[in-house]
């Protein structure tokens, strides 16, 4: 395998793209064999993965999984709330966890599916114990923002060609429905949300780490987070 610079010259860089080239023996004859750059996370596996959640019935007190939106290539973009259900939307506080927005980078798609099997977990437990902790939080989770994308195989972009992690600023409801409508949701419950969490990966860095908006004056706080997960 090799990864280096290539002929074509970046617009106004001096820097070249580069190019990946590889060999691979091909063992079987006429067999098929597929090539990708991680691991790979299907659309099909986490629509599995959400019938299990719902033919489980431990999970059916804490669980909800609605329709958020449907894509420009009509696929189902759903948004899965986890809580006890015992103190209202008012007096609880919300935390958002977003994965998949870059169809290549599918690990956020395993951490996502952990996240919410670990936290069905934690509800299950904390029922039988009479632990009253998760009372307070809502976890309202989109799994896949970007489904067109990954059925597709595009490394960043939705069908529309737009990178959706582009789009926040100023989303469209018919060019970037999952970011609208996510969006259209968070504002919504503005004053109850705690935390946004957007699962990614990275071509380059390795192991667990945070991007976040930093607060000047609550360093503390800002530094929590990380220090814990990570």
């Amino acid at each position: 395998m090799c990864y280096e610079g290539n002929n074509i010259k970046r617009e106004h860089k001096s820097e070249p793209y580069y190019t990946l080239s590889f060999e691979y023996e091909f063992r079987e004859a006429f067999d098929t064999v597929y090539f990708a750059p991680s691991y790979p996370y299907t659309y099909t596996q986490l629509l599995y993965h959400m019938d299990g959640l719902l033919a489980n019935r431990e999970y059916q007190n804490f669980l909800s999984i609605k329709l958020l939106c449907e894509t420009v290539g009509k696929n189902a973009v759903n948004l899965i709330s986890i809580s006890t259900g015992k103190q209202a939307i008012k007096d609880s506080k919300i935390v958002w966890i977003l994965a998949r927005q870059h169809p290549v980078e599918t690990t956020s798609s395993f951490m996502v599916e952990g996240i919410i099997n670990y936290l069905l977990q934690l509800m299950t437990a904390a029922s039988r114990t009479g632990d009253s902790f998760l009372n307070n939080y809502i976890f309202k989770i989109v799994p896949m923002v970007n489904p067109d994308g990954v059925i597709h195989g595009n490394t960043r972009a939705e069908l529309t060609g737009i990178d959706p992690n582009r789009a926040w600023k100023k989303t469209h409801k018919s060019i970037t429905p999952s970011t609208h409508f996510i969006k259209k949701q968070i504002l919504k419950a503005r004053d109850e949300t705690c935390l946004i969490l957007d699962l990614h990966s990275h071509s380059k860095k390795l192991g667990c780490f945070f991007y976040g908006n930093y607060d000047s004056a609550n360093v503390r706080n800002y530094r929590m987070l990380p220090s814990k997960i990570c």
